[in-house]
């Protein structure tokens, strides 16, 4: 849960909730030998609990994004993150765990670890933008941006000096994850943060993942953290 947590960078508590979603889907998809096999090989807090004996509906990676990303109460694109950093942890700390489960081939291509900075698509192989609600929502969350489904907005107004500590930390954060907002400056006290998915043209997960991260790094760098 940590590695996964650290991947996706998320909290512990976030990445265990995530955990706990994908084993129990994992656990639903496969027969009762590998349910058997899958579930004494994680440990118990993330079983306890959960109903593990009504079967998934669809036995595909849609299926299986669909199911995680409900229980996350999560678009689908951000569920399918938090499951493949989830399954890609398990992997890299002991892969015969999964080898050895009867997967379709859909859910077992999953177990690949997402590509840093971006590049996550929606269940359909398609990246996914967030719909009205999902927007809703997404805002609700994020006070200080507007947007619509094409791109989420925040304008900054701070003196020079932190104005210019706080860019240099949305650099550092583009390095980190290969992308970052577009900045545009109207003077030397205001800029204006813009984040989309361009090859959706739309907001998506990524985006909303995006936006929070800008709002960390305007704390941090208003609060005089190198």
């Amino acid at each position: 849960m940590t590695s996964a947590a650290a991947q996706i960078r998320v909290d512990f508590d976030t990445a265990r909730q995530a955990g706990r979603a994908t084993v129990s889907v994992l656990a639903r998809m496969v027969d009762e030998a590998d349910r058997e096999r899958l579930l004494d090989a994680v440990p118990a807090e993330l079983t306890e609990g959960q109903d593990l004996s009504a079967p998934v509906g669809r036995r595909d990676a849609i299926g299986f994004i669909t199911e995680v990303a409900g229980l996350l109460h999560c678009p689908p694109e951000q569920g399918r993150m938090r499951a493949q950093a989830f399954l890609g942890a398990i992997a890299a700390q002991d892969r015969d765990v999964l080898d050895t489960l009867h997967l379709p081939d859909e859910v077992a291509e999953l177990v690949q670890r997402p590509q840093p900075g971006g590049g996550l698509v929606g269940p359909d192989g398609h990246t996914a933008g967030l719909d009205e609600e999902e927007l809703r929502t997404a805002l609700q969350r994020l006070p200080d941006w507007t947007g619509d489904p094409r791109a989420l907005t925040r304008t900054l107004v701070l003196p020079p000096d932190q104005l210019e500590r706080v860019l240099l930390r949305l650099d550092r954060l583009k390095q980190e994850l290969g992308r970052g907002p577009r900045i545009s400056r109207t003077d030397e006290q205001t800029a204006e943060f813009v984040v989309r998915t361009t090859n959706a043209g739309a907001v998506t997960a990524l985006d909303v993942d995006l936006a929070f991260r800008v709002d960390e790094a305007i704390t941090q760098a208003d609060a005089g953290m190198a």
